[in-house]
């Protein structure tokens, strides 16, 4: 019990579509959400843990490649923008990291 504090815990949802159903939700009962950047959604208050959504259509494939990484929807361009940002990591960590974002987004975007 207790082991890890609250505010170290943050929750995340990763989705391709936007849940409607669970934003109007949030609306209806008054948990204020922000938008800052297009497909980034932070639930502000009312749950217990920091949250945050992700919907991976509304990202930006420039700025979020790591993101849209765990998607289904990368085209061959954005594949090889996350190759090439892979082969530039060197710390052993950050490599096993990348690796596991890689093994996600190869199962998810195999043809």
């Amino acid at each position: 019990m207790d082991e890890r504090k609250v505010e170290d815990i943050t929750v995340t949802l990763v989705r391709e579509v936007k849940p409607a159903g669970l934003l109007q939700y949030f609306h209806v009962h008054r948990i204020r959400i922000t938008n800052p950047f297009p497909g980034i959604y932070y639930v502000l208050k009312g749950v217990p843990f920091r949250t945050q959504i992700i919907v991976t259509s509304e990202l930006s494939a420039e700025g979020h490649v790591w993101l849209k990484a765990l998607s289904d929807q990368m085209n061959p361009d954005s594949l090889r923008d996350f190759w090439e940002q892979i082969q530039g990591i060197s710390g052993k960590y950050d490599r096993e990291l990348a690796d596991a974002v890689l093994e996600v987004c190869t199962r998810a975007n195999w043809e």
